[in-house]
Parts: C-alpha cells; sequence; structure tokens
C-alpha cells in the first residue's frame, strides 16, 4: 500500500518473502525503488490509470532485490478511498522464471485451460486484498468489541481464501504446498468458529474434540479448505436444519478400512456428520466425481468431495462415508499422525 506520493506505507508478510526483506525496512523505500528502473514509466501509466478510475489489466515487471538479483511479477493496482485520502493498492504475482532449472519456456502446464483459471484466481485475489484494506480502515475506527471482532473474522476468511486462490495460481507441481505438522484440533476450532456466522439458526453445531490432540502432517490451506467443504456440504444438507457435528479422534488402523487398502498404523480421524437429507446408494457411488452435484444450478460445483479426496490422498489418508436417504450422513478423514 503506498500514498499518492509513492511512499510505501504498508506491506504483508508475502511482500517481505518476495522482496526478502523485512517490513521495517521495505518501509523506508518508495514503491519504484523495488522496480526496474527501465519499467518506472510502465509504472507511472499504472498510477495515472488507476487514479482516473480506468480497469488497468495486469502487466509483467521486474522486482529488483537487495542483491540486485531480478523477479518477474505480474502487476496490478487498485485505487482504495479512505474518505479523508486515498492510496493505492499493489498486487504482485510472482511469475515461474524461464531461467530457472526445472522450469522451461513452453512449459506444458500453460494451457488454455489453466491460464484462465490462474487468470480469474489472481483477479479473485486481487478482490481479496480490498476486501482484507476495507477491513483493517474499519477496525482501526472501531469501537464495539463486537464489531473488531466481526471484523477480524471477515480478514480471517479472506486470508484463507487467498490461500485457496494461491494453490490455482501456483503451477501444477506446487499445488501440495508445504506439508507441516498440525493439530487438528487446532484448525477444526478455529474455522468451526469463523463458520458459525455462516449457518442458519435452525443448525446447531456441536464440537468434540480429542483431548490427547490429533497431530497431522498437510498443508495449512489445504486443510482449511478440506475442512470448510465438509461443513458447506453438511449444512447443505439440512435445508430445514438439524445437527452439524465435528469430532476429532486418534485411532489403530488395521490392514483393510472399509474394504479399502489402507496403510496399518495411527490415524488421526475428522468426522463431519449431520442429520440432514442423507445419500442414497446409487448417488453416494459417485460423491467423489469431480463436477458431479446433486445441488440446484449455481448453488454448487461439485468439486467440493473430489477436491476434498484429492487433499487427504496427497497426504497418505483415506475418506470414508456413511448415510442412508433420510438419516443423514457421517463422512470420516483419515489422516496418519505424527
Amino acid at each position: 500500500m503506498q500514498n499518492l506520493d509513492g511512499f510505501l506505507l504498508e506491506v504483508n508478510r508475502s511482500a517481505e518473502d518476495l522482496l526478502s526483506s523485512p517490513r521495517r525496512e521495505i518501509l523506508r523505500h518508495r514503491f519504484l525503488d523495488f522496480v526496474a528502473p527501465e519499467e518506472h514509466p510502465q509504472v507511472a501509466a499504472f498510477v495515472k490509470g488507476s487514479c482516473a478510475g480506468e480497469s488497468v489489466t495486469a502487466r509483467k515487471m521486474h522486482f529488483v532485490l537487495p542483491d540486485q538479483s531480478r523477479v518477474p511479477v505480474e502487476l496490478s493496482s487498485w485505487l482504495l478511498d479512505l474518505g479523508t485520502n486515498q492510496v493505492l493498492l499493489w498486487f504482485a504475482h510472482r511469475m515461474p522464471d524461464a531461467s530457472r532449472p526445472g522450469q522451461p519456456p513452453g512449459d506444458s502446464e500453460t494451457s488454455d485451460a489453466t491460464l484462465l483459471v490462474q487468470t480469474v484466481a489472481h483477479d479473485f485475489n486481487n478482490l481479496l486484498g480490498i476486501v482484507n484494506a476495507y477491513c483493517e480502515v474499519l477496525r482501526r475506527s472501531a469501537q464495539d468489541d463486537a464489531q473488531k471482532k466481526s471484523l477480524r473474522e471477515i480478514s480471517g476468511a479472506a486470508a484463507r481464501a487467498a490461500e485457496l486462490t494461491r494453490q490455482l495460481i501456483a503451477p501444477r507441481r506446487e499445488w501440495a504446498g508445504k506439508p507441516e505438522a498440525l493439530d487438528w484440533n487446532e484448525a477444526v476450532a478455529d474455522l468451526a468458529n469463523m463458520f458459525k456466522g455462516a449457518i442458519e439458526a435452525e443448525i446447531t453445531l456441536m464440537l468434540k474434540l480429542e483431548p490427547a490432540g490429533c497431530q497431522v502432517k498437510v498443508e495449512r490451506g489445504q486443510l482449511d479448505q478440506l475442512l470448510l467443504n465438509l461443513l458447506v456440504n453438511a449444512r447443505d444438507a439440512m435445508p430445514k436444519g438439524g445437527v452439524l457435528a465435528v469430532e476429532t479422534s486418534n485411532t489403530e488402523l488395521g490392514d483393510r478400512l472399509d474394504q479399502q487398502p489402507v496403510a496399518p498404523g495411527r490415524y488421526a480421524v475428522l468426522s463431519v456428520s449431520d442429520t440432514g437429507v442423507g445419500i442414497d446408494d446409487e448417488t453416494r457411488a459417485r460423491i467423489f466425481e469431480p463436477f458431479f452435484t446433486t445441488k440446484e444450478e449455481g448453488k454448487g460445483t461439485g468439486l467440493g468431495l473430489a477436491t476434498v479426496r484429492r487433499i487427504v490422498a496427497q497426504s497418505g489418508g483415506y475418506v470414508s462415508v456413511s448415510s442412508r436417504a433420510g438419516e443423514g450422513t457421517t463422512l470420516r478423514v483419515y489422516l496418519p499422525r505424527v
């Protein structure tokens, strides 16, 4: 974020990583100090267009790092009106560097479909940045604790959404992210608290967390994505209300689970149950198929459970489904414990 005189006012952690500099050092500079000198005229045109309210297309430029190396980025901007003054938000997405080993020009990953998905995800990520910026402005002026809490929830949800879009923007080989040891209980409690605002009063959300904790190894953004998909599906299965129960536990598995091969050992289990409409046998056989959905048009893409299964498989786990039409559904996710 910069003022209209070009001085930087704030940066996020991603900017620190991208520019290889701590926040306090970055804020000593003007934005142009980090842009390749020959590209300064393009930045000036960017600023002029944004201030005039024009739709400015993202452009490929280069940031100059402290060691004078260059990083290719796709840069876009947005004018933010704060009432008493205006600031410019910059959005920088690091581009694959064709000069780096393993990233040759003409990478087969950049198909038309991939480019379309990445473009939409990039633009959506920019909009999330604006949501976060407005939340921060409102949070600074909010006097009521309840308002501040609501704004924190909005900001947290936007941050999670930005992490999900990062997976779409990233090259295919980076989709798995960087797995880390996490406590499922903490992730479940955080997301469930945020999700309370997205369910009707007729639905009761119940949590039962394993007292000993459930340590798993998975990328945090993917874990949030998995949890959110399961919660949304359970909520949508109860249009007239009911109970949405989320439980974590630890277990030991033998050679087989529900007639599916699975490595024996110690597993953490996430169970998401609803008292909704349930799933018949024919539907249950297809629920993990990409683009298969029983929701009405415009209410679902059919990618939720397919995404869940992909994430779980990447982490060496397994998903089981227990349901009968009219009797609710329980999905259990098993991930290896660490």
